[in-house]
């Protein structure tokens, strides 16, 4: 009898501890899922191999560089993904580079871009972009005009701050909104151009006393 209970027991036992093991072998199948899955969507950088640009193709961000040309065109698409967006710091201190042409799909740049581009001369920046970020052009040594398109609304703290070279900027009475420093520590007069009664001119007269910053009628219209 003692035998049977015994035996009975044994049987209970076997068959709880198999149930209670089920919904553990189940949850640790879901969360192995879940990871690959997550490890899939995260992992979207690519190399566009033409160019050298690192590209995010979930975000649609340009996050680094490590081609050579000395004259880049950015495209408007890589692998398929559309190039919305430059990501902080992507060509920092970038020695090879001496244009940038950025196309009409860009709609933001990071701060510190381009910043310590010491050999960029020439940058178009796109009709599109709202704001140019703190430190965007930091640097950039050898940049000595910019147009800023009508699209942009403010310019940041720092913008084009130690670039050296920069002797004219045409800015759209879009702008509202300058940053402190923006154009600072330049050894050459800086002029910028926009329309009369705009935030660029009331800007170069808040400076003019302390900063080499003109102003001048538009000589040349900005970017539409």
């Amino acid at each position: 009898m003692k035998k049977k209970i015994l035996s009975i027991t044994l049987s209970i036992c076997l068959v709880l501890s198999y149930v209670w093991s089920m919904p553990l072998t189940v949850q640790a199948a879901d969360s192995e899922s879940i990871t690959e899955s997550e490890s899939i969507t995260e992992n979207q950088i690519v190399t566009d191999t033409a160019t050298g640009l690192k590209f995010d193709l979930k975000t649609g961000t340009i996050t680094g560089y490590t081609g050579s040309p000395t004259a880049l065109i950015i495209p408007s698409t890589i692998n398929g993904g559309t190039v919305v967006s430059i990501g902080e710091n992507s060509f920092a201190s970038c020695s090879s580079l001496t244009s940038v042409t950025i196309p009409n799909s860009v709609k933001s740049i990071d701060d510190f871009a381009f910043s310590s581009c010491l050999k960029v001369t020439s940058v178009t920046i796109p009709n599109g972009i709202k704001r140019i970020a703190e430190y965007t052009f930091y640097k950039c040594w050898q940049l000595s005009s910019v147009t800023v398109p009508r699209s942009v609304i403010s310019i940041g703290e720092k913008a084009f701050y130690a670039c050296s070279s920069l002797i004219s900027v045409t800015i759209p009475s879009s702008v509202t909104s300058i940053g402190n420093d923006a154009f600072a520590m330049g050894s050459n007069i800086l002029t910028l151009y926009g329309e009369e009664g705009s935030y660029a001119q009331a800007f170069a007269k808040s400076y003019a006393a302390n900063k080499p910053i003109l102003f001048k009628p538009t000589a040349a219209p900005a970017i539409d």
